[in-house]
Formats: structure tokens, C-alpha cells, sequence
């Protein structure tokens, strides 16, 4: 079910009417390793996580400290 609202004001103090609506949907999009390269080429932002997958799918060890 779709409902349109006419002029909405997309606003915080508006947010609760909008809440279960569908908003501006758009076609499903494939995010593969190319595209979050291409993003990292473009934002500076090659953390490993990103751009490494074969490190990111290794299992890790994690430190904790209190």
C-alpha cells in the first residue's frame, strides 16, 4: 500500500506521521567491491575492513580492555 502525501514537510517535529510510509524509493542497487573501491578512491577512506576483503572476511581476534 502506498500512501502520497501532498507537500510533506520532512521535518523532526513531522517524522512520527511519516513513520511506516514508503519515502521516495528507488530501484535496488548493487554495492560490489568495484563501487566501495571507487567510493574509497574518491573519499580518501581506504580502511582495510573496506578495501581488503580478503583480510575483512579472515576471522579476528579481538582485545578487550575495561
Amino acid at each position: 500500500m502506498s500512501v502520497t502525501v501532498a507537500n510533506p514537510q520532512y521535518r523532526m517535529a513531522t517524522a512520527a506521521q511519516f513513520v511506516g510510509r514508503e519515502l521516495g524509493a528507488s530501484a535496488w542497487v548493487t554495492v560490489d567491491q568495484d563501487r566501495i573501491d571507487r567510493f574509497a578512491d574518491c573519499t580518501g577512506d581506504r580502511q582495510w575492513i573496506h578495501v581488503d576483503a580478503d583480510r575483512a572476511r579472515a576471522p579476528q581476534s579481538v582485545a578487550m580492555s575495561a
